[in-house]
């Protein structure tokens, strides 16, 4: 279990890192829309990208844009799958 915190702290940190880079691209993306609605994000719940990189920009979306709507689609791992990544992104792709 340790290893799972360890690798979603990782990527929570890893979001304050390319923070200003990544909403350099939406905040360019948002100005050139007409009439933005809102955000989706599909991630996983599993590994440090999904679950703490995920969560950063969330947060962070939710602090830049409150009054936009954010639609998430998490991906679960499957139970018996003893490789998360490739389990999630297989997930991905099935979807």
């Amino acid at each position: 279990m340790e290893a799972v915190l360890e690798t979603r702290a990782k990527g929570y940190s890893l979001g304050e890192t390319v923070q200003e880079e990544i909403f350099d691209i939406i905040d360019r993306e948002a100005d050139g829309s007409d009439s933005l609605e809102g955000f989706m994000l599909t991630h996983s719940v599993a590994g440090g990208t999904g679950s703490g990189l995920g969560s950063y920009f969330l947060e962070r979306l939710n602090d830049r844009y409150p009054k936009k709507l954010v639609q998430t689609y998490s991906v679960f791992p499957h139970q018996v799958c003893v490789c998360l990544c490739v389990c999630v992104y297989a997930y991905v792709y099935v979807a």
